[in-house]
């Protein structure tokens, strides 16, 4: 009899609902299983029906609801503790490792995706190692190499003998490395072979293997084209952030106020960009004003802009995943770096908080630059 229902991605690639399943599995929770098969026409009204976040994975059990993989693991360790290491010591090392890696590696994440099909493994084997996912391998093998030598003990896993949370959050980690052959220490491979050798993760990729091949094409090397849903908004690059906000309000436009732009520096954390904007916005979409705010920081792109006017030069189109676009252009042979992250500070209700966005830039085109963007927190700046 069933207590719930857990609700996961396409197994082939949703790394966050191996995540999530794993622990579930390992907490012996007795619930139904439902697929939302990802990137498809219905996907985000399906996730959103179910999953206050809209996303994957998202847990009913007995009256509670969970969602993010995180909180689904320290759920499942309530009702079941031994999930995370006995001991005090190793459960807060468990702990902060699962952390980091629910929080970072997004180097990884962009240049090497999950996906278990053995037909595009054939042909990812060896590629995409940049500089970003070359550095996040490093991190990932330096907590593999010092958690074993630390608690281990001989055993096959991070923490011995038993497989743990910990283990569960690195599963995705492991899939990607045998998928993508980086180059990695022989101690690295062997923790790899022993988590894709456990009986749960056996069960997934036998799983993953059974989906049907619709639910795949959007990864496997086929060179189909990007699936922007909406015209998500325009961007009119401004040398005069504060002549250009005055002259937009005096036609009616009501403008969010001014916002200054940050993304990842090189620890990682947010750095300004040097730009800001003021937005226009509509029920659907909006009208971005966006200029330099910050000698001392120069936008090299929007001083390309700049130089030819000022005026319309950004048009921007909603995408519903980010990792899989990415991974469809580069198939397309289209020269792409990765997923640029972005954020900007908002004001709601008397307090600060922060907008954030997962952009891909496209190579700039003659008349302009095209991007794909999908909002993170999407209910925060239409609220504002």
């Amino acid at each position: 009899m069933s207590d719930g229902t857990l609700w996961i991605g396409t197994r082939t690639f949703s790394s966050w609902s191996l995540r999530g399943w794993l622990a579930v599995r390992l907490a012996g929770l007795a619930v139904e299983e439902v697929v939302i098969p990802l990137d498809q026409p219905d996907t985000k009204a399906r996730i959103a029906a179910v999953s206050p976040s809209g996303m994957v994975p998202c847990l009913a059990y007995r009256g509670a609801l969970v969602w993010d993989s995180l909180a689904i693991a320290e759920f499942c360790a309530e009702l079941a503790p031994g999930l995370w290491p006995p001991e005090l010591r190793a459960r807060a090392h468990a702990r902060s490792i699962a952390a980091e890696m629910h929080a970072g590696f997004r180097g990884l994440r962009s240049a090497m995706w999950m996906n278990l099909d053995p037909r595009f493994a054939e042909q990812a084997a060896g590629r995409q190692r940049t500089t970003e996912a070359l550095a996040d391998i490093a991190r990932i093998e330096a907590i593999w190499r010092t958690t074993r030598a630390r608690f281990a003990d001989g055993g096959p896993y991070l923490f011995g003998d038993r497989f743990t949370l910990a283990d569960a959050f690195y599963a995705p980690v492991a899939t990607r490395f045998a998928t993508w052959r980086p180059e990695l220490a022989e101690e690295s491979w062997a923790y790899v072979r022993a988590v894709l050798d456990h009986p749960l993760m056996r069960e997934w990729y036998a799983a993953a293997a059974a989906e049907p091949a619709a639910w795949k094409t959007h990864q496997v090397h086929d060179g189909s084209a990007m699936t922007a849903r909406t015209l998500d908004h325009v961007g009119l690059a401004c040398r005069d952030l504060d002549r250009a906000a005055a002259l937009y309000e005096r036609l009616g436009f009501t403008l969010t106020p001014r916002a200054k732009h940050y993304a990842p520096g090189p620890s990682g954390a947010p750095e300004p960009t040097g730009t800001g904007n003021r937005c226009a916005m509509f029920r659907e979409g909006y009208l971005e004003l966006i200029a330099p705010i910050d000698p001392a920081r120069p936008s090299s792109t929007l001083e390309r802009m700049l130089a030819r006017h000022e005026g319309l030069h950004i048009v921007a189109f909603g995408i519903d995943d980010e990792e899989a676009e990415l991974a469809r252009l580069r198939d397309a042979g289209v020269a792409i770096d990765g997923v640029a992250w972005l954020e900007r500070p908002i004001a709601v209700e008397g307090r600060t908080e922060r907008a954030r966005f997962a952009r891909l830039p496209l190579p700039d085109a003659p008349e302009g630059r095209l991007q794909l963007i999908r909002h993170l927190t999407p209910d925060l700046l239409w609220r504002a």
